[in-house]
């Protein structure tokens, strides 16, 4: 027998302990009144206080320390005065000890737990809130203020005429939404719990912010400024800001990156990128003001390198013009409006000005005779 069938006994054993289980439920499901699980984790918290009951990365909590803890956070429940022995109560949190200690809380108090799967986003998590008719929603410290958010501050992402400098509009006069993984524009719905009240002394700039007819006629949204994309995960990625893209060849450039790149860059200290207009040409050409490191020196083949390396063509700085210190406002943002008026002419810039030549695979300076060899499209760009 243990030759030929040397688990048998492990399996009489095995359906031992199944009948026991099954019987011992089967008792229990006959009581009256019914045997919950909380029932069972009472019984055992008064017959061994102090056995271990979860065991979490390092953390250890025994039952008396889950019994504690869910007290505690039923007490503080009850506190509330939104909430209700009884309500039904939505729980968003992930995998955690206070996960259970707050199911256990809410048993206690006999409140039904619907369970939001802590991953999911936006109209999703918005639908399931709604469906499970939940009054509370107790969440994870991590994910409590963005469910606020949410609720409180509606938003959505339109898209964004980088050129014009405005949203796209449809024929209606209506926005149009930007589809997940496109770059748009954030916007904010205006609403008596979110209300907008602006720049102080400053009229003209507190409307410049409000948008009208965004999805609908007569709706009216904070233009938050801020060009933004969502993923197939509803996660949300900063892009730009509105103002700091702009069009080149066909393509939109973002700004930020390019600065981001050049930083890389030994000899330079920090850059502000922007696109100036060229006659006879679409769009607008990269530029980039950048201070130096202190003694450093331009090196036009080096930067040159750098440039073609980590950029595609279109995205590439095809000037360059070297400040002291890179301008910018009261609130430390960069200024650009004065920058992209100058644009790159030698006459008007004071400061050096390099061109990105590629037949001699390096930054040069920009003379009158190179300007106007560009002006008139000789040089192409």
């Amino acid at each position: 027998m243990k030759t030929f069938s040397p688990y048998v006994w492990m399996d009489f054993l095995y359906f031992g302990d199944l009948l026991r289980i099954l019987v011992t439920y089967g008792a229990r499901r006959r009581r009256r009144p019914l045997f919950f699980v909380l029932d069972r984790f009472l019984e055992q918290t008064v017959a061994c206080p102090d056995k271990l009951f979860i065991a979490f990365g390092d953390e250890r909590h025994t039952y008396a320390d889950a019994d504690r803890k869910s007290n505690k956070i039923a007490r503080a429940l009850q506190s509330q005065a939104g909430y209700t022995s009884g309500d039904t109560v939505a729980l968003f949190m992930g995998n955690e000890p206070t996960f259970v200690f707050t199911w256990l809380a809410l048993a206690k108090l006999g409140s039904p737990v619907a369970l939001l799967n802590y991953n999911i986003r936006t109209k999703s998590l918005l639908h399931c809130f709604n469906c499970c008719k939940a009054k509370v929603l107790v969440a994870a410290s991590g994910l409590v203020l963005w469910v606020h958010f949410q609720k409180l501050f509606p938003y959505t992402l339109v898209k964004y005429d980088t050129e014009r400098d405005e949203p796209v509009r449809d024929a209606n006069g209506l926005c149009i939404k930007s589809p997940k993984g496109e770059t748009g524009l954030l916007v904010s719905k205006i609403t008596d719990i979110a209300p907008f009240e602006g720049y102080a002394q400053n009229k003209e700039q507190t409307e410049r912010k409000k948008l009208r007819d965004v999805l609908k006629k007569g709706d009216l949204y904070f233009n938050t400024g801020d060009l933004m994309r969502i993923d197939k995960d509803n996660f949300i990625y900063f892009q730009d800001r509105v103002g700091d893209t702009f069009r080149w060849k066909g393509e939109n450039v973002a700004t930020t990156e390019v600065s981001d790149i050049l930083s890389f860059i030994d000899c330079l200290q920090e850059a502000n990128v922007y696109g100036v207009q060229v006659p006879g040409h679409e769009g607008r050409v990269g530029m980039a003001a950048v201070s130096l490191k202190e003694d450093g020196e331009f090196d036009g083949s080096k930067v040159y390198k750098h440039v073609v390396s980590y950029l595609p063509s279109y995205a590439r700085p095809r000037f360059i013009r070297i400040q002291s210190a890179v301008e910018v406002t009261g609130t430390f943002k960069q200024m650009k409006v004065k920058l992209v008026a100058q644009g790159f002419d030698p006459g008007q810039v004071q400061d050096p000005l390099y061109f990105l030549d590629d037949c001699v695979k390096s930054y040069v300076p920009v003379t009158a005779q190179l300007y106007s060899s560009i002006l008139s499209g000789s040089i192409k760009l």
